[in-house]
C-alpha cells in the first residue's frame, strides 16, 4: 500500500510511506525527481506502475493545486504530467 502526503503536526506533508501487506512492515523509500509540493485532500491512484497524485490543498500557504504528478514505483522517480501519457479521449468509450 502506497501513502503519499496528508496532514500532520507540522501541517501538510509530502512524504511517502509504503506498507508491505504480507510482512506488515513500513518503509520510507527515498525518491528522486520533482515531487509534488506538500498537500492534503489530494486524490491518488496506482495505474500500472505509476502512482498518480492529483489536486489537493496546502492551507498553510493558502494554495490549492490542479496539477498531476506521478511516481514510477519501479525506479522511484517523480514526474509531472506535462506529456499526454495518461490523457484519454473522453469520447473513446462512446
Amino acid at each position: 500500500m502506497w501513502i503519499w502526503g496528508g496532514y500532520g503536526d507540522s501541517g501538510s506533508l509530502d512524504d511517502l510511506h509504503v506498507l508491505d501487506l504480507q510482512s506488515m512492515a513500513w518503509q520510507n523509500p527515498i525518491t528522486s525527481g520533482t515531487k509534488p509540493t506538500p498537500r492534503r485532500g489530494h486524490k491518488a491512484i496506482l495505474i500500472e506502475n505509476d502512482l498518480m497524485i492529483f489536486g489537493g490543498c496546502n492551507p498553510k500557504s493558502n494554495n490549492c493545486h490542479q496539477t498531476t504528478h506521478y511516481l514510477n514505483v519501479d525506479n522511484l522517480w517523480w514526474s509531472s504530467l506535462d506529456e499526454e501519457k495518461y490523457i484519454v479521449d473522453a469520447y473513446s468509450n462512446m
